[in-house]
């Protein structure tokens, strides 16, 4: 199983096609979780990265091939869109875009008013702000037409101020965006690309504004939109917040979405139509900022940068291995044995993953979750293990490569000397050797002292080497005068009283390269024909010091690829490390509310007062957010008491099946619970007896009022939703907006 999730990692065309073959939902979202999660689960290994954009860019040009027309590109569900669902929502790519909408994001989050711009909703807000303010019946009337609400002087001017505020919004997402796009993660970058050459390859006739919205589609939709609905569902923001707040994202959301898509509001949402000519002045800004975001190196690209950091920094000899699940493996064997035909084609039966699949044979049933264990697999190619179970050798832990070595991994891919792309540009590559293969050593033995001393003494930040990076003609520049130049800030830190061992040491080493450069000159010169004396380009110094410099830059530039690497995985820790934080504060509350339950439901009295920390806690809680409401009160108030006649003044009651002759015997108690937040204890007593017990939860009564509900029905009486809420808010310290 080891060499055929080999064969799967590094021939993604297999992957491809048996994503192809997913035709079950199950089954769509078994296999999107092991290859994303899994095979190439490591977010921060540049290898699954890489090999996994390969896959994905591969799955995306088959949808292209297969869509018709615009119309019906990635309209069905598909293992590629939920691929790319699942790829924006893990946490690296969660985390690198964080920082820059959380400020936005928290500033919507803590706006206690509505941002609703539907007509009808707004009127209705009114009508409840009305009431839940001043305990008074609103001189609105309530059952009207939408076109009715539409007309009202006040509901014009507040939809016409929240227009404005979420078009605030919206800018400051696209500011945020457009200020920090080279913080996105290359994978989303990469994928925007994509979207947009194969669009333009696909349908040569489209116009800026439909590539743009095929690029909005992956980016916005998939991406940006979900973390602005819900920024506590992706662990952007640790907040809580209510059903108000959340609208309001959603609203912003759906001016994003219709921005990146192009598309203007119509009669759908007629309300929205005053920001047509929002959206008509952005739409040129957008296609910048996506042209900006889609400008990175292709993938292939990445891969030779990072196989030259590779062959520096690991043990390519020593093997990759991969924790996967029994279920997993089956699941994953069960695909590949069902869809042998459409998967392994008939020119890839010579292939090991075809041979693998033969020598598997029928996959196993799978475990139920009790007993699906985690596997470490070895990742070996097949022809590795057919060599060693021939020789009898087992794979060791080789030496650590040097950049001007050349060697072939497992797979047959040349890791070469520096960049391909790189070298290539600079007319090396099939060059043998510019010395005879006596000579081979030296060269590389001169390369590596020439690297050392280049570190050491920051030679290509030098005024010497500056030209080296285009400013001057790199003809100008030769061996000698670099290792003079270096010699003789060696020699000045020594005369400067700075003497040390390291320095002479260094010394040394420039002198024993000027040597061995001397050796290869002469070599070199004594092989070459006559007339080709004068040609610069044979000239060893010249070759040695360009690849030198070369093969450095890249380093550098591997470096501060390693660095950005490092920022990221120590924020992704953080951000762990808070998660595992609150969701242990979590448990432990439900913990208590669960022994409390328990403890109810068994006719005990219950933990009103729970153990110590937890007490603690919710005194914190209670001081920092001022009762339920979230209003500081300067008394606790536990209970209020009124008479039937009292609630029926304040219109609290509307009506009633309690009998005339008994309603003035008849007294309610509003009792706060001490084990539920947001539950309130109502008690009808006739002359000082309980007749009646029921419990009241004050979300129950906001979801009447979303739902437009104007009355609230209970066992006997009929009570007003706003006049309840009023009531609770006068006498239980708080507004409902706040909860």
């Amino acid at each position: 199983y080891g060499q055929m999730f080999f064969e799967l990692q590094h021939n993604p065309v297999y992957l491809v096609r048996a994503a192809q073959s997913c035709k079950v939902s199950k089954d769509r979202e078994n296999f999107t979780n092991t290859v994303l999660l899994t095979i190439f689960g490591d977010q921060y290994d540049s290898n699954d990265e890489q090999m996994l954009l390969v896959m994905l860019r591969e799955l995306l040009k088959a949808e292209f091939d297969g869509a018709k027309e615009v119309g019906t590109f990635m309209r069905t569900n598909s293992c590629l869109t939920q691929m790319l669902s699942t790829y924006v929502r893990r946490p690296g790519s969660i985390n690198a875009i964080k920082d820059m909408l959380l400020p936005v994001l928290d500033g919507i989050i803590e706006r206690k008013d509505s941002l609703e711009v539907n007509p009808h909703k707004v009127y209705m807000e009114l009508i409840n702000s009305f009431e839940q303010t001043t305990g008074e019946k609103s001189p609105l009337e309530r059952n009207v037409a939408p076109e009715v609400a539409a007309d009202n002087a006040d509901v014009k001017a507040a939809i016409g101020e929240r227009l404005g505020i979420i078009s605030g919004y919206v800018d400051d997402i696209l500011a945020a965006l457009e200020a920090n796009f080279d913080n996105i993660l290359y994978g989303i970058r990469y994928l925007t690309k994509q979207f947009k050459a194969m669009a333009k390859q696909h349908w040569p006739d489209m116009t800026p504004a439909q590539v743009v919205s095929i690029m909005g589609g992956f980016f916005f939709l998939r991406f940006i939109n979900p973390i602005v609905v819900t920024p506590d569902g992706h662990n952007v923001t640790s907040k809580k917040f209510g059903k108000v707040p959340r609208r309001n994202l959603t609203l912003i959301a759906k001016v994003l979405q219709n921005l990146s898509n192009g598309v203007a509001f119509g009669a759908k949402e007629a309300f929205f139509t005053p920001l047509n000519s929002f959206l008509e002045n952005n739409a040129a800004r957008l296609e910048a900022f996506f042209t900006k975001l889609s400008d990175v190196e292709d993938v292939e690209e990445a891969m030779e940068m990072d196989q030259f950091l590779l062959i520096n920094t690991v043990e390519l000899t020593t093997a990759r291995t991969l924790k996967i699940t029994y279920n997993e493996i089956m699941q994953v064997h069960t695909l590949l044995k069902d869809n042998f035909k459409e998967i392994i084609l008939k020119e890839n039966t010579a292939d090991p993953i075809a041979k693998i699949i033969f020598m598997l044979q029928t996959p196993k049933k799978e475990v139920p979750r009790s007993e699906n264990t985690t596997f470490s697999l070895t990742l070996d190619p097949l022809s590795l293990a057919e060599r060693n179970s021939t020789t009898g050798q087992v794979r060791q832990k080789g030496p650590r490569l040097s950049v001007w070595d050349r060697e072939v991994n497992a797979r047959g891919r040349a890791v070469s000397r520096a960049s391909h792309n790189e070298i290539a540009k600079l007319g090396l590559m099939g060059r043998a050797s510019s010395v005879s293969d006596a000579n081979q050593e030296l060269e590389k033995q001169t390369k590596l002292k020439l690297s050392m001393i280049f570190a050491k003494l920051d030679l290509v930040g030098s005024e010497v080497l500056k030209s080296m990076d285009g400013n001057l003609p790199r003809e100008e520049v030769t061996l000698e005068i670099v290792l003079k130049y270096g010699k003789s800030l060696v020699q000045n830190r020594l005369v400067g009283g700075k003497e040390g061992q390291e320095d002479r040491h260094l010394l040394e080493q420039i002198n024993e390269v000027i040597e061995d450069v001397v050796t290869l000159r002469t070599e070199v010169y004594c092989d070459l024909d006559e007339g080709d004396e004068e040609d610069q380009s044979l000239d060893p110094d010249r070759i040695i010091l360009r690849e030198v410099h070369d093969a450095y830059v890249l380093m550098n530039k591997a470096q501060i690829k390693v660095k950005r690497n490092v920022t990221r995985l120590k924020g992704a820790l953080e951000t762990i490390k808070k998660q595992h934080s609150e969701l242990t504060d979590q448990i432990d509350t439900w913990k208590a509310y669960l022994d409390n339950v328990k403890l109810m439901a068994m006719g005990g009295k219950g933990k009103s007062n729970g153990d110590a920390k937890e007490k603690e806690k919710l005194k914190k809680q209670e001081s920092n957010k001022g009762g339920w409401f979230g209003k500081k009160k300067e008394k606790k108030v536990d209970r209020v008491n009124f008479t039937y006649n009292e609630l029926m003044k304040k219109s609290v009651i509307v009506k009633s099946e309690i009998p005339s002759s008994a309603q003035s015997s008849v007294t309610f108690s509003f009792r706060v619970s001490p084990e539920v937040p947001g539950m309130f204890v109502v008690i009808a007593s006739v002359r000082g007896f309980e007749a009646h017990r029921a419990t009241l939860l004050l979300e129950d009564l906001l979801g009447e009022q979303e739902r437009g509900k104007e009355n609230y029905e209970m066992d006997n009486v009929t009570l007003s939703v706003n006049m309840l809420i009023h009531l609770l808010n006068t006498n239980f310290g708080g507004r409902t907006e706040s909860t």
